[in-house]
Formats: structure tokens, sequence, C-alpha cells
């Protein structure tokens, strides 16, 4: 055994110490250059700091607790051994005092951090008492311990400096088998996401309001594995250290759990409504739109809806009564539940409606009634097309989605250019884009023609460069994070440094705003030297009069 078992420094040959188990295992970029200064400095002015160990059970020399780059640097520099503070240190205490001499040095890397972390929650360490001994926030530790549940590509673009520890953040706030999806999303652009605009698409694909479910969020019962959402680590509200910038404390951060409490709560609220005499309507007989909250189908409306009798407009739940047969669909994109009733009912309803008003006005319902075929052949088509425009637009926008899949490459560049001229009209940029392209205004009704002539003949790159100018010209000076993700990529692949585009415009405007100071000083000088020019003009114009005046009395 080698020295006392007490607290005391001693000289140990190198070959009698034995590196210990060390939480730290990441290297930094720049660990062999540092190591070998390290190793110069102690070559030139010895070991100015002992390390600190332990007697080894079974060698008999020396274990490591700390000191590992020390060690190294000696044997790198030619040192034959080191001095040593040896203690009896217990397992359970080595961790800490690594964490402890590390803090007081230099940071370690994060990932390791976060193991250390998890190992003292193992032996009964909470995040605050944690905080507590190593001088941290709870925040930082809770950060660090959501580490842990990183996927391992993510650890791995961590590791590699792909993203930086903000990013990793943000991914590991979302369930494991989603992060390759976001590290993609973030890794898209020619460079990271800024963290805020990483941190507004997390929010916007991977969170959603529970304000807004339309399940119990306090049921325990309804997904017996993931519990009451009131109590759960991924409610926001339940880890504030950890979503300090998510100003809504009812935002789910678990989107696979989310649906499954909406497909949950949807087949308590089928059972119900079979109970009750209601109608299931299949999927395939109503159509939602993805962007918004409306439906459309061909025999059902959606009795929240609102329908024309005569010049004023009313909810269908008020017309139809209480006494409709109601029936139920589900919203696939939000997992509401939305009540419907029959067209047929909807119908009779505004008849009856009709009636009411007709007898009341004085006039017969047949009286009211009677009108030409061809104008109810004309109302009866403008129903219809009310009624169907929404499924026409939408069935439209898939029949061209699937009709450029299938597209003959002569005809992709003749699809481009309408594309453009509706982009660039539709989007309000037509006169920046026409100024830019022909250096002259045109008006809105010459627009279109300006735009026919510019895109006839226009090669593929050409048509493709105004559809851009059409589609980001109203958003991108400041546009939401998604549109800057996918901007960043464009300007990649069409090799456009932005960088570069605003140090010149930076450059050329300060030299603007510059030259516009040194005229206005230039210009008060002048005035200030006229002013006194003027002064003396009036001077001498005044003593010409006196002396004239002089004069004539004399």
């Amino acid at each position: 055994m080698i020295g006392p078992t007490a607290p005391n420094v001693i000289t140990v040959p190198l070959d009698h110490i034995t590196l210990g188990k060390n939480y730290r295992h990441r290297r930094p970029a720049n660990w062999q250059q540092k190591l070998e200064e390290l190793a110069a400095s102690m070559k030139q002015n010895g070991q100015l700091e002992p390390v600190l160990g332990r007697p080894h059970p079974k060698s008999g020399g020396v274990e490591l607790i700390f000191g590992e780059r020390r060690y190294r640097a000696a044997k790198l520099a030619g040192l034959p051994e080191l001095f040593v503070t040896v203690r009896d240190v217990p397992d359970e205490q080595v961790l800490e005092l690594q964490l402890a001499e590390n803090d007081d040095r230099d940071q370690p890397h994060p990932l390791d951090e976060a193991e250390a972390f998890a190992e003292l929650v193992k032996r009964g360490a909470t995040p605050a008492s944690i905080a507590a001994i190593r001088g941290r926030t709870e925040r930082y530790v809770r950060e660090r311990l959501e580490l842990n549940k990183l996927h391992a590509k993510v650890l791995t673009a961590l590791d590699e400096g792909r993203i930086l520890l903000g990013h990793a953040l943000l991914i590991a706030r979302i369930p494991e088998k989603l992060q390759p999806q976001a590290l993609e999303d973030l890794e898209r652009a020619d460079e990271p996401l800024s963290l805020r605009l990483a941190g507004e698409h997390v929010q916007e694909h991977y969170m959603l309001k529970l304000v807004n479910a339309p399940f119990d969020r306090a049921s325990a019962e309804l997904v017996p594995n993931a519990g009451p959402c009131t109590t759960c680590p991924k409610r926001t509200g339940n880890q504030g250290e950890l979503f300090a910038d998510v100003k809504s404390p009812d935002v789910c951060t678990d989107p696979v759990c989310f649906r499954a409490k909406l497909d949950a709560q949807w087949k308590l609220e089928q059972k119900a409504a079979k109970a009750a005499g209601k109608t299931i309507i299949p999927a395939k007989d109503v159509q939602f739109s993805k962007w918004s909250a409306r439906a459309s189908s061909t025999k059902w409306e959606a009795l929240d809806d609102t329908r024309y009798v005569g010049s004023q407009s009313a909810k269908i739940r008020t017309l139809v009564g209480k006494d409709a047969a109601v029936a139920i669909a589900q919203n696939p994109y939000s997992g509401a539940i939305v009540e419907f009733v029959s067209k047929a009912a909807v119908d009779a309803a505004v008849r009856r409606q009709q009636s009411k008003k007709a007898a009341k006005n004085g006039s017969s319902s047949s009286a009211r009634e009677k009108v030409s075929p061809s104008e109810k052949a004309r109302r009866e088509k403008q129903k219809l097309e009310s009624q169907s425009r929404l499924e026409i637009a939408e069935r439209t926008l898939e029949a061209i989605a699937d009709g450029c899949s299938k597209l003959a490459a002569g005809d992709v560049l003749a699809v481009l250019r309408e594309a453009a001229a509706i982009a660039v009209m539709s989007n309000g940029s037509w006169s920046q884009v026409l100024e830019r392209r022909t250096d002259k205004g045109v008006s809105y009704t010459k627009a279109p023609a300006a735009l026919d002539g510019l895109l006839k003949g226009a090669s593929l790159g050409t048509a493709l460069g105004m559809l851009l100018e059409g589609l980001l010209g109203a958003s991108i000076d400041y546009p939401p994070a998604d549109e800057e993700r996918r901007i960043a990529t464009i300007c990649k692949l069409l090799k456009v440094d932005r960088k570069k585009i605003a140090s010149d415009v930076v450059t050329k405007l300060k030299a603007k705003l510059e030259q516009e100071k040194a005229e206005a000083k230039a210009a008060k000088t002048k005035g200030k030297k006229r002013g006194l020019a003027a002064d003396l003009e009036e001077y001498e114009r005044a003593a010409a009069r006196e002396l004239g005046s002089k004069g004539r009395k004399s």
C-alpha cells in the first residue's frame, strides 16, 4: 500500500497509478492540443497541483479519482511520478468529487454531465438537491437530464457539432420516435436554424394546444398507460423550468399520445352515439378541410354551419330544432367531433321558414313559388355550386397534384409559366416583379398582359424564378420559421449568398446615411455663412440710408 489512508500528499510513480472510472469520456476537438501544451508546461515547470486518488483495493497502488489530463501529460512529458492527494473515498462520493473538480476547471460536455446527473438521480438525488450541491439552477439540471432522452441520431448530431446544445434541448421535448424527423427539419437549411426559429418550428409542428382537445384532460382512464394530461410531465405547465419559453401551460409535447387520446375519445363518442340512436357517418362521406374547420358532403350539413333563408342567414342548428336526427363524424386533422344533420332535413327546415315568412308578409307559399322553369333551374344550379364549392376546390387541387406527377417533360414548362403568373398576381407582388423585370411601372389592368409577354417563350429557369418571386414576395422580409427553413434551402440550391447580400445592403445604406449627414452639415454651415452675409448687407444698406438722410438735412 502506498502512503497512509488519511488525507495526505505523496509522490507516486506513474506505473503505480491506475485510471479510475470517469464520467467524462467525450473529448473536445482541441483536447490533444491542450494535452500537449500541458505536457510542455509540466516538463518546464513541473507539477503545480496534486491529483486526487484513493488506495487501489487490488494492485496496492493508487486509483485516480480526478487529474487524468495531468496524468497523461506527465507520461507525455516523460515525468517519472506525480504528486497525489490520497484519501479513502467511497464509491458513491467519487462522481460528486469529479463533478465538483470539473466545475472549478473547465465545462464538461453536456452529454457527459447529463449521464452523471442521471447516475446521481438513480442513487436517490433530486434535481433540486443536485442543483444545490453543484451551485446550478434547477432548470439547468433538468435540462441536462432531458438530454438522456435523445434519440441516437440526435446525440450523434450534437456530438459532431452539427446542431447546438439549444437545438438538442428543443428536440428533447419531443417523443423519441419523432426526434429524427425534427432533427431533419432543423438541418434542411444550409446551416441550422437559429434557436428562435427552431423553437417556433418545434412549437408549431410538434406541440398541441390542450385547451382545444375534445377529450377530458383530467381523465386517467381514457388511455390508462398515459394517465391524465393535468399531471403529465409532457404538459408544459407541469415542467415550467423546461418550457419557460412556451407561453401557455396547456400545451402537449407528445403528439403520439395526443392522437391516441383522440382515437380513444372517438371510440367513446361512437359508443354513446349508437346508444342514443345517432348515425355514425363513414369517413368517406364527409371531406374535412386540412386548413380550416369546414366540412363538405353531398348528404350532410354541419349543425354549426349557416344557411340563407331569403336574404338572412341562420344557424342550421336553429333551423332544424332540437328534434332533428343528429349524426356525428370525426375531423381527422383536429380530432374534433362534429355534429351533422341530413341535407334533406335542412332543406325541409328552410322551406318551413320560407312559408312562415311568406304567410307573415300576407302572401301565400304557392304564389311565392310561381317561378319560371328556367329561374327554378338557375336557382338549383346556384345552390348546388354553393354547397359543392369547397369539395370541388379540394378535389381539383388533388387532381392537379396527381396530374403534375404524371406530367410529360415537354409540358412542365407550360404549366410552370401559368403557375408563375398566378403566384405573382395572387400574392400582390406583381408591381415589384414587373418593375424589376421591365424597369417601368405597369397598372393593375395591364399587369396580366405584361406577365404574358414576359413568360411567353421564357425558359424553365426564368419561369421558376418568377414563380418564386410571386410566392415569396409578400413574406421574405420576415418569414415564419418553417418558411425561413425552406427559403434557406432554396438559396443553398441556387447558390444565393444571403449574408453577402445583407452585408452589401447595410454597407451601401451606411454610406448613404453618412453622405446625407455630411450634406446636411454642409448645408447648415452654408446657411450660417449666408446669414452673416445677409446681416452685413443689411447693415451697409442701413448705413447708406443714414448717410443719405444726413446729407439731405445739411
